[in-house]
């Protein structure tokens, strides 16, 4: 007699990086919790207090250390922003493109992430908007032949 056997299963995705939704059933809690700790007991008070609003300067160090390494930049640590997430980023961003004299923006249509069009707009640019397919290309389906 035959016996069947369920097909293999695929394997389940270990992190989910869809926009806008943390997979916090995989989150290091105990790891992170030491690390917390950690700092908490040997920084200086005053890491703890309001500082630039650019991010704490070894942060930024780290990253401008980790782009030059891995990445090959000339990263500075004052030219780096850090941000609460994309909105707070791309509002950032916009804002100094209007405040620089910027009249005009590009942006993806349709957008994954919608923040960018209403900030632009209240900002005063012109929003020129690129069509785009669901791979992110401008063919919008057109053959490029």
């Amino acid at each position: 007699m035959a016996v069947l056997r369920e097909a293999p299963r695929p394997p389940r995705a270990r992190i989910d990086l869809s926009y806008g939704r943390a997979d916090l059933s995989s989150f290091p809690r105990a790891a992170f919790s030491r690390a917390i700790r950690q700092v908490l007991a040997r920084e200086p008070h005053d890491v703890f207090g309001y500082l630039s609003g650019a991010g704490t300067p070894q942060l930024r160090t780290a990253i401008a250390a980790y782009l030059n390494r891995v990445r090959g930049t000339m990263a500075d640590p004052a030219r780096i922003v850090i941000c609460n997430g994309y909105a707070q980023g791309i509002a950032l961003l916009i804002q100094v493109l209007a405040a620089a004299g910027a009249k005009r923006i590009a942006l993806a249509d349709p957008s994954s992430v919608d923040d960018a069009l209403p900030i632009s707009r209240a900002a005063g640019l012109e929003v020129a908007e690129i069509p785009v397919d669901e791979n992110g290309t401008g063919d919008k389906g057109q053959n490029s032949s």
